[in-house]
């Protein structure tokens, strides 16, 4: 694959190949991580979140650090790839987000009763044709029945 094919956010599922600097023989030896690194915590590293967890383990440990450089082939002029790749594990790695959005109305978003809806949300995309609940405005004296600040009360 292209470096310029690559997405900039790569998903913790994707395969490791959908990151920048990992080619099919990179690829083939993160597959086989144990042979080639003696200790390690993860045994074969298929996918970005694995990697990632790899990464995460070998720290800033000079021994480990270099073992990993040598995996991936990024000694010497080539460790600039290295800290690049460590930046897009740490910092753009994205997950699924299935968090619920609420939408509260304008009015309410200056006063104390904070009334909206309450909508479902997959891969980050909000789905705004059907809401699944309703943010009501709490009764201060009533806590047993608020939930998450009172956005559990189904609407279908």
């Amino acid at each position: 694959m292209h470096e310029f094919a690559k997405p900039e956010f790569p998903h913790e599922r994707d395969r490791v190949m959908r990151l920048r600097h990992i080619g099919a023989a990179a690829a083939r030896r993160l597959a086989d991580a144990h042979r080639h690194l003696p200790g390690s915590p993860v045994h074969c590293v298929l996918t970005v979140g694995q990697l990632r967890e790899l990464v995460g383990c070998v720290g800033d440990d000079a021994g480990s650090v270099d073992a990993m450089l040598k995996l991936l082939h990024m000694m010497g002029r080539h460790k600039h790839k290295w800290h690049e790749l460590r930046g897009t594990l740490t910092n753009c790695v994205v997950g699924d987000d299935v968090a619920n959005r609420a939408w509260v109305a304008p009015a309410a978003r200056s006063g104390v009763r904070a009334v909206g809806l309450l909508f479902a949300a997959s891969a980050g995309a909000v789905r705004v044709s059907r809401p699944v609940g309703e943010r009501h405005a709490c009764d201060p004296h009533c806590v047993a029945h608020c939930v998450e600040g009172c956005v559990a009360h189904c609407v279908a």
